[in-house]
C-alpha cells in the first residue's frame, strides 16, 4: 500500500512501513504521481537528481531503481522504453482510493474519503517539481469534497457548523463554502448572521 496523502509511506503486506532512502523516496513519488503510466528516464533523472546529477545518471538512475524494486517485492516497476512504469491496483495508492470514494458522492463515502488525509498531499515533495501538479489536483479535489460533504450533511439536517466555519474561514475566497455556509446558519436559526454572510 501506498499513502501519499500526508507523507509518502510505503506500507508492506505485514503492515510494516518499508524502509527507503531519501533518492529512493524521490524516485517513488515520481513514479506514484503517475502511477500507470510511463515515466522517461530524462525525467526520472531530473527529478531525483534535480541540482547535482551523477556523472552517469542513467546508470544511477537503474541502480536506484533496483534497489526500489527490491524493497517493495510486492509492487512491480517495469521496464517500458522510454522509462518505467509503477503498475498499482484500484487501491493500492490512497490518493485513488480517495478519488474513488469521492466519485461515490454520499456523505459516508466522503467522509470516508477525507478520513485517509494525514497532512498535505506528497508533503515532503508538493513544493518540488517530483509532484507539484498531482499535489495540488489532490488538494483541490479534497477542498471540493469537504465542501460536498458540507452539502450533503446540511441536506441531512445534520450539519457541522463548527467545522463548516472553520472551513470557511480557512479559505475565504471559496464562494461555494460560504454558501453553504449561510445556508446552515440560516437552517439553525440565525438569519441575521446569514444575511450577514
Amino acid at each position: 500500500m501506498f499513502l501519499v496523502l500526508g507523507a509518502v509511506t510505503v506500507v508492506g503486506p505485514d503492515g510494516r512501513v518499508v524502509a527507503l532512502s531519501d533518492r529512493q523516496r524521490s524516485l517513488l513519488a515520481s513514479l506514484l504521481a503517475r502511477a500507470g503510466t510511463v515515466v522517461s528516464v530524462d525525467n526520472l533523472v531530473e527529478l531525483v537528481w534535480p541540482e547535482d546529477p551523477p556523472q552517469d545518471p542513467v546508470a544511477a538512475l537503474h541502480n536506484q531503481v533496483s534497489r526500489l524494486r527490491r524493497a517493495i517485492r510486492f509492487t512491480r516497476i517495469e521496464t517500458v522504453a522510454p522509462g518505467y512504469r509503477l503498475a498499482v491496483g484500484p487501491d493500492d495508492v490512497d490518493s485513488q482510493r480517495f478519488d474513488r470514494l469521492v466519485r461515490a458522492d454520499t456523505a459516508g463515502s466522503l467522509s470516508e474519503a477525507l478520513s485517509l488525509w494525514q497532512g498535505a498531499a506528497y508533503a515532503e515533495f508538493a513544493e518540488s517539481p517530483v509532484a507539484r501538479f498531482e499535489a495540488l489536483r489532490l488538494e483541490e479535489a479534497r477542498r471540493q469534497a469537504t465542501e460536498r460533504w458540507h452539502e450533503l450533511r446540511l441536506d441531512e439536517g445534520s450539519a457541522d457548523l463548527p467545522a463548516l466555519e472553520a472551513f470557511a474561514t480557512e479559505h475565504p475566497f471559496r464562494e461555494r463554502a460560504h454558501l453553504v455556509r449561510m445556508r446552515a446558519l440560516y437552517a439553525d436559526g440565525r438569519q441575521a448572521e446569514a444575511l450577514a454572510a
